[in-house]
């Protein structure tokens, strides 16, 4: 029997250690025939002959206390639990000895299939690991994605085929969603591209100086445009004084000049002029 098979027996007896230690040797089976065993079911009984079958298979041959025939078996009953020495047998040193052998080369199997599994258990673990990490990137790089869309829509680059969350856009248009400072690097970059709407919704929602916000909004939608919007934001601003009204329908009359509603930006030019 091989140690893989032994080692998967329950409830393993001295007897059993014996057995799959001696396989099918009989000058160490021979080691056990002057003493007294236990089986399962027929009680105790005593060997009358061990010997080879067919020259390579032992079998064993036993005498029951209460059981008139003798009963053959083979080995394969010793190694399967089904006999145990009788309770309270003084075994012989060479027949301990094999046990221990026996016992020992179980434990040090065991010990390695535990270091093996135990490996094995954390390579897995590894793999899952990585594997959960790797999905989980997935779905983040997804709802990036999304989300990137979303921003797109949302300030005028839906028309923008670019759709990889490590773009530069991406992290861009994150600062403006929010509401994070664009620094002048960031200004000049949306400038460069044309993104004109990306930087008027930004000057329109950040939480900074009302009036030249608004002021950069209306000067940015009509760069992208926009021109009923560009005027629309001027109307949301409350002027402190006359420069800052001189500087509101200067702006306006630049909106209407870009559409060519000169006499609207001729009237916005006069008022600007008398403030």
């Amino acid at each position: 029997m091989e140690i893989e098979e032994f080692a998967k027996k329950e409830n393993k007896n001295e007897l059993m250690f014996f057995a799959y230690k001696a396989e099918n040797d009989l000058s160490i089976w021979k080691l056990i025939q002057p003493l007294g065993v236990q089986h399962n079911s027929f009680g105790l009984g005593n060997f009358t002959d061990i010997f080879h079958h067919n020259s390579i298979e032992i079998q064993l041959k036993l005498k029951f206390k209460n059981i008139e025939e003798v009963k053959k078996f083979t080995k394969g009953a010793f190694e399967n639990g089904f006999f145990n020495f009788e309770n309270d047998i003084q075994l012989p040193l060479d027949v301990k000895e094999i046990i221990q052998i026996a016992q020992t080369e179980l434990t040090a199997y065991e010990e390695i299939k535990r270091e093996e599994e135990e490996r094995l258990r954390i390579i897995e673990e590894k793999r899952l690991a990585k594997q959960l990490e790797e999905e989980r990137q997935k779905q983040k790089e997804e709802r990036d994605k999304a989300h990137f869309k979303e921003l797109k829509d949302k300030y005028g680059l839906s028309n923008y085929k670019e759709d990889s969350p490590l773009s530069e856009l991406y992290l861009h248009l994150l600062k403006i969603e929010k509401n994070d400072e664009l620094s002048d690097d960031d200004i000049r970059w949306f400038t460069k591209k044309k993104m004109f709407l990306s930087l008027a919704y930004y000057y329109e929602n950040r939480n900074g100086d009302g009036f030249w916000d608004y002021v950069k909004a209306s000067k940015y939608y009509r760069k992208a445009e926009k021109f009923t919007k560009a005027n629309e934001i001027l109307n949301k601003i409350q002027p402190v004084d006359n420069k800052e009204k001189s500087i509101i329908e200067t702006v306006r009359g630049a909106n209407f000049r870009q559409i060519g509603k000169i006499e609207e930006a001729k009237k916005c030019a006069f008022q600007s002029i008398e403030l």
